[in-house]
């Protein structure tokens, strides 16, 4: 090996080193933050020059909690539009007995219908 290719396997190598050093003060920082997922990196040899060289970048997801994230969100947001939508009906219609609302209407036609 020449004194060029171990300088190009020594700056690649601090090159691969510095950018994990990157993702792991990342995963490190946002640890705690809702929906964060932490990034791994992944890494070759250069074969016969030397040296590493990054092969990518992994988002590291777990699925099967994500669905359930997404589902329970879901739902929640169901939930709401169903609380409006019953909240609005309410306020148009009214609550039985009290002054104004739907079910009091037919009781005071009625009641002196029957009276006569």
């Amino acid at each position: 090996m020449s004194l060029g290719n171990a300088l190009l396997s020594a700056v690649s190598g601090l090159a691969v080193s510095s950018r994990g050093t990157e993702i792991v003060a990342d995963n490190l920082a946002n640890a705690k933050t809702p929906g964060f997922a932490r990034r791994e990196i992944h890494v070759s040899s250069r074969g016969q020059s030397g040296g590493v060289r990054i092969d990518g970048i992994a988002r590291v997801v777990n699925t099967g909690l994500l669905a359930q994230q997404r589902h329970a969100d879901a739902a929640l947001n169901d939930s709401e539009i169903r609380l409006k939508f019953f909240q609005n009906m309410e306020n148009v219609i009214g609550l039985p007995g009290t002054p104004g609302g739907l079910g009091s209407g037919p009781i005071n036609w009625v009641a002196p219908t029957v009276a006569a």
